[in-house]
């Protein structure tokens, strides 16, 4: 907020992510009993868990539309959205509830920061190939993948290195979670 010159005031600016984070049951069960009417298809226990997925998977960057494409397979992609939120009404409903719109927008200008901090403080990574598009010009999905798997990383190495400090050593390590033989 402070480097582009805006209010130091996190309330202001980022409102509903805010409201997620730190009062999350409401903020859902507020959008649950907006998406999901009376004619959604969608069983009233599964409702969270979609509310759960498409918020995680607004956070990494998941688009709005509702068309799918093909790659460069041939095999046909939907958007995470589409597959989370299957029923079109109830996807609808959601993706224009003003509370969900403040939190893409928000996200957003998160990314935006993060991607042009990258690209400002990171110039020779930036010309990784693997960050890059066919055209070779810096690709912002592949570059925001990339900072949370890194940094997804370094915090779970904090985690093993305090689980050793206690004697316990992992015998898996999947992903974001960690296994112990005992608990």
């Amino acid at each position: 907020l402070q480097e582009n010159g805006l209010e130091l005031n996190l309330k202001t600016h980022f409102k509903w992510s805010l409201l997620y984070l730190e009062h999350k049951a409401d903020f859902m069960a507020t959008i649950r009993n907006y998406v999901f009417t009376s004619d959604s298809p969608v069983p009233k226990d599964l409702q969270p868990a979609l509310l759960k997925k498409a918020f995680t998977a607004i956070s990494f960057g998941a688009r709005q539309s509702g068309s799918g494409w093909l790659d460069s397979s041939g095999n046909w992609n939907n958007p995470a959205l589409v597959d989370i939120i299957k029923n079109k009404d109830d996807r609808r409903r959601f993706l224009s509830d003003q509370s969900v719109q403040g939190f893409i927008k928000e996200q957003n200008t998160l990314d935006d920061y993060i991607f042009d901090a990258f690209k400002k403080y990171n110039p020779l990574q930036s010309k990784e190939s693997f960050l890059q598009t066919d055209s070779g010009r810096l690709n912002k999905s592949k570059v925001m993948a990339y900072l949370y798997q890194h940094d997804e990383t370094s915090v779970m190495d904090i985690v093993r290195l305090a689980a050793q400090s206690k004697g316990r050593a992992p015998i898996a390590n999947v992903h974001d979670a960690i296994f112990f033989k005992t608990r």
